[in-house]
């Protein structure tokens, strides 16, 4: 490898670790601004630049039809109903 390519690498690498690490701080925050809104209540934040909403936990029901066909096709799809927590988050829209 040429030095010049080399160089390109290790830039790439260093701006790619630079992500890493900012994702993670990221997420922190996302965390504990979802933890603060969850607790006051704060149900969105708007500006022109962005809005935040809390999406609160709920659950989901799916049908596992994979479980259904292997099985005896006699039994209800009751017999076969998936119920899946749904952990509360943020969506984060922002603007031009």
């Amino acid at each position: 490898m040429l030095f010049y390519e080399k160089e390109a690498v290790l830039t790439l690498y260093n701006k790619l670790e630079e992500i890493k690490r900012m994702e993670t701080e990221a997420e922190k925050l996302k965390s504990d601004l979802l933890q603060m809104m969850k607790t006051y209540g704060v149900k969105s934040i708007k500006s022109d630049k962005y809005t935040i909403s809390y999406v609160p936990e709920s659950e989901t029901r799916t049908f596992d039809k994979a479980k259904f066909f292997k099985d005896h096709p006699e039994f209800s799809e009751s017999d076969y109903l998936k119920i899946s927590k749904k952990k509360d988050y943020l969506t984060i829209k922002l603007f031009d």
